[in-house]
């Protein structure tokens, strides 16, 4: 059968897209204490890559080991090792092995680094009180970062892209949303600077373009550059959608290849649909957005795609092949983007393509209560934060089996997925 999902797609770039379908960026927690990717890891990507996706995009790298989102997030030290190089290469081959282009996810992680590895996070601005955690996600008290630093940062992503380019990959996704650093920056209610770095959204978005600006100006034009950037952050005096619109218009003046449009940030998980109760919903599109498509930020996206000149991704949400479909067809964006249901079928593009499968199972795991004051929607946050890792605990472990090449366990708890997603990060850190 012919679906618009099965056509290519060309970035400006000239790297073409088999298809419209994109496994989305998702969290292994798959690398050693030095942030070395483990054989796992290769092994998922075989997996992925098999899954007929035009586009597959790695997990968060991270661009300096000293702040990292997690233990077990790959992370490059301005010179990789032998085995980290070949471990790379291996990913980066194993995503392409039937045809797909794999990206990797380039980040800093700022103020969300954890405590736990990371005594003193770095913020745009001081953050007495560092950022809300989730769990096993808890920060500390942020310093705002030097001048000189975020000069360094620049040369950091610089760095890691070129690294990716060595290794393989066809580009690279800058993530400049869900909280992270260049999302900070962004961000009027987290950058309180008064230098040529905050104020201003301009200012504001300085850390990102001149991060693209020294990326391209290191790499071939035949290089992807793609980023990922929040609709809103859904928080009062938080980045917002007309400083998204904005932000955009600079991004048509400088060479990205492709744009995700996602939002929210562990204080506001939008971009895993959970909504917490002061959610700022800023012009209805939210809602709107989804009824249209099912897609999280369809109405955003649909926004974006009318005046960006690169090709635009949205990811979350998405159930049904018709839906996806629909993405394309309506012109809410040209690549529909797939995370979590990819850790329960690898096959799901291939299948969408086919029309194997109408409708995305949406399957909900058991083992904590599905309401009232211990449920995903209590009015006690702490109780709500520990579903949202719980869920996050539980497709890493059904990641770890498609790794091993088995299927997903349904029987798995949450709460047993919650204890095994601990103690492995727990070990990771110790090794």
């Amino acid at each position: 059968m012919t679906t618009p999902l099965g056509h290519a797609l060309t970035l400006p770039c000239g790297l073409v897209l088999p298809n419209r379908i994109a496994k989305a960026a998702l969290s292994e927690f798959m690398a050693d204490s030095d942030g070395v990717p483990s054989e796992h890891m290769i092994s998922l990507y075989r997996r992925w890559g098999e899954g007929g996706a035009g586009l597959v995009i790695t997990g968060n790298v991270m661009v300096d080991p000293r702040y990292i989102e997690a233990p077990g997030n790959v992370a490059l030290n301005g010179k990789l090792s032998k085995l980290a190089r070949s471990r790379l290469l291996a990913i980066a081959e194993a995503g392409k092995s039937s045809g797909s282009a794999v990206f990797m996810q380039l980040s800093h992680a700022g103020a969300l680094a954890l405590k736990q590895t990371c005594e003193r996070p770095v913020a745009p601005s001081l953050l007495r009180r560092g950022t809300r955690g989730i769990g096993a996600f808890s920060s500390a008290p942020c310093r705002a970062v030097t001048t000189d630093e975020i000069k360094s940062i620049v040369a950091q992503f610089a760095a890691a892209a070129e690294m990716a380019a060595d290794a393989g990959f066809d580009g690279v996704q800058i993530q400049c949303g869900h909280g992270h650093l260049i999302s900070q920056f962004l961000s009027p209610r987290l950058n309180r600077r008064t230098d040529d770095w905050g104020g201003s959204l301009h200012n504001r978005a300085r850390l990102m373009l001149e991060i693209i600006a020294e990326v391209r100006a290191r790499l071939p034009g035949t290089f992807a550059i793609s980023i990922k950037l929040n609709a809103s952050d859904f928080i009062e005096d938080g980045f917002s959608f007309d400083d998204c619109l904005s932000a955009v218009e600079w991004l048509n003046g400088v060479d990205i290849d492709l744009i995700e449009i996602s939002g929210g940030s562990r204080v506001q998980p939008q971009m895993f649909g959970l909504m917490q109760p002061d959610c700022y919903e800023a012009d209805g599109r939210l809602l709107s957005g989804y009824h249209e498509t099912g897609a999280y930020f369809g109405g955003f996206s649909k926004a974006v795609k009318a005046v960006a000149r690169m090709p635009v991704l949205v990811t979350g949400g998405v159930r049904r092949r018709k839906d996806a479909e629909r993405i394309i067809l309506r012109d809410v964006a040209d690549l529909v983007g797939f995370g979590r249901s990819m850790c329960l079928d690898n096959k799901l593009p291939e299948k969408l393509l086919s029309g194997d499968v109408d409708v995305i199972d949406e399957f909900m795991p058991e083992g904590l209560e599905s309401g009232g004051h211990l449920g995903p929607d209590s009015s006690f946050g702490f109780i709500r934060d520990i579903h949202f890792e719980a869920l996050m605990a539980w497709h890493s472990v059904q990641m770890a089996r498609l790794s091993n090449g088995s299927k997903m366990d349904a029987s798995v708890g949450l709460l047993s997925a919650l204890r095994a997603f601990r103690r492995s990060l727990k070990a990771t850190r110790q090794r």
